[in-house]
């Protein structure tokens, strides 16, 4: 897969502002990761397509970031209508997933679901990769593991379109193989190197990136 990523720096205090009221929005995991992280031990970056519009990079809120789609023509039910597929960054998250993951393997990819609850899993979904606190859904992935294709389903399946989060840790994933507990939680986000969440109308994504020996949580 050609790389098409573009990483670039972010003003830290509109950044750390932007995460944390985002994280609100989360799980246990996500409210960790608030009273958990000095988030000053790391710096905030950009994830988008090499075609965004830098200019608007400090802009998370907003959307518009990455070229639009043409109008395509769609039939539904004998009906024709117009419809403009929405830009995204997903080819490069999971790049850079693939990345660090490979790179590195020792390092675990979780991914927080804020839609699904582990009742959904008993029914019509497959388990595959689901870990579970109390009602709480969430995806494990690491090298063993690994492929384009399942980050890309596990992609897809943790971003409900207004909320996307994963982290990357260095937590062994053997000492949560069974559901999750505070104290797993705790230790999965001490461990923390990396947060990504949505941006931009859910057309790239901010990262905070651990800086090498610096103290992630706060005592």
């Amino acid at each position: 897969m050609k790389n098409s990523m573009l990483i670039t720096p972010l003003e830290f205090d509109r950044a750390q502002l932007y995460c944390i009221k985002y994280l609100e929005d989360g799980n246990t995991v996500a409210n960790t990761l608030i009273i958990k992280i000095d988030f000053r031990s790391g710096n905030f970056y950009s994830l988008t397509s090499k075609d965004a519009h830098v200019d608007k990079i400090n802009d998370f809120s907003s959307g518009d970031l990455l070229p639009q789609h043409q109008m395509k023509s769609t039939k539904v039910q004998k009906k024709t209508y117009d419809i403009r597929e929405k830009a995204n960054s997903e080819k490069e998250l999971t790049q850079y997933l693939n990345l660090k993951l490979t790179n590195n393997k020792k390092l675990t990819c979780i991914f927080e679901d804020v839609v699904r609850t582990k009742s959904d899993f008993t029914t019509s979904l497959s388990a595959e990769n689901a870990i579970f606190f109390n009602s709480e859904a969430y995806y494990i992935l690491n090298a063993n593991s690994i492929d384009l294709d399942k980050i890309r389903k596990l992609i897809n399946q943790s971003d409900a379109q207004w909320y996307y989060l994963n982290i990357i840790t260095s937590c062994e994933v053997n000492d949560f193989q069974n559901d999750l507990n505070q104290r797993i939680i705790n230790d999965i986000v001490e461990n923390t190197q990396i947060i990504v969440i949505g941006a931009y109308d859910m057309e790239g994504y901010v990262i905070w990136e651990r800086n090498p020996s610096a103290k992630t949580i706060i005592d």
